[in-house]
This record gives structure tokens, sequence and C-alpha cells, in this order.
């Protein structure tokens, strides 16, 4: 008998978690191009709008992509110039970059990454070759 009324607290419980209520202030839009995310502070960044310049280490094709042993870290200089706003790294398991794959985890961390470059560290077993883009 007494593990009803515990049930029935339960069960009522949790079924009013998917009837939650909005917050009491509302929903903040922030459109894009709005003042509040328009790269203001870092002058080296493009004005919204214009485009945001990158780099990499090789084209996609052409040019045969970086080794990268396992658990070898890669410290690649670029130049942007700047601090980037992202890193991307495409693994491969051939140098000519046939079949790549974005990477993500432990395939390829992003270490360090300052304005003149960029850290990443294959925190596995497998050689790949790799490409990378910072932007």
């Amino acid at each position: 008998m007494r593990a009803a009324p515990l049930a029935l607290g339960l069960f009522a419980a949790l079924s009013g978690l998917g009837c939650q209520k909005p917050p009491p202030g509302g929903t903040t839009e922030i459109p894009l191009g709005d003042e509040r995310t328009s790269p203001t502070t870092d002058p080296a960044l493009p004005a919204p709008g214009e485009s945001l310049r990158s780099w990499a280490t090789a084209p996609w094709t052409g040019q045969p992509w970086i080794p990268f042993s396992g658990t070898e870290q890669l410290d690649i200089e670029h130049d942007l110039g700047r601090i980037p706003q992202g890193v991307q790294v495409w693994l491969s398991f051939t140098q000519d970059g046939s079949n790549p794959g974005l990477a993500a985890g432990d395939l390829a961390q992003v270490r360090a990454i300052d304005a003149e470059h960029v850290v990443v560290w294959n925190n596995t077993g497998t050689r790949f070759f790799a490409r990378v883009v910072v932007f």
C-alpha cells in the first residue's frame, strides 16, 4: 500500500516535465547581423556580410596531404594573421586525400591555437593523412 502513493507522486512529477512553461522573461531572438554578434572587437575579422578568409595545408586534390601517425601531434603554422575562429581537420587513409572524412574526438584534438599556429593531436593508434583548414 505504501508503494501506491509513492508511484502516483512520481508519475505526477514526471508527467509535468513535458509541459514546461516558457521562461518568465520570454525568448530573445538575435538575428544574423545583429550588433550584439558583430565582430567589433577584432579589426582583423571581416564585417558582417563579408567573406571569412581561410587557409588550408593543401587543396582538395593535386598535392599530398600531411602524414598524421597515431599519437602524433602536428604544430602547423598558418598565415591568417589572427587567431582562427574555427579549425577543421579532414582525414584520409591515402596521401592523395581520396575519400576523406571530417575528424572528431580523439582523431584530431585541437590542443592549441593562436595567431600563427594550430596544434592538433591524433590520440589514436591509426595512421592517417590530414588536411587542416583554419578560418
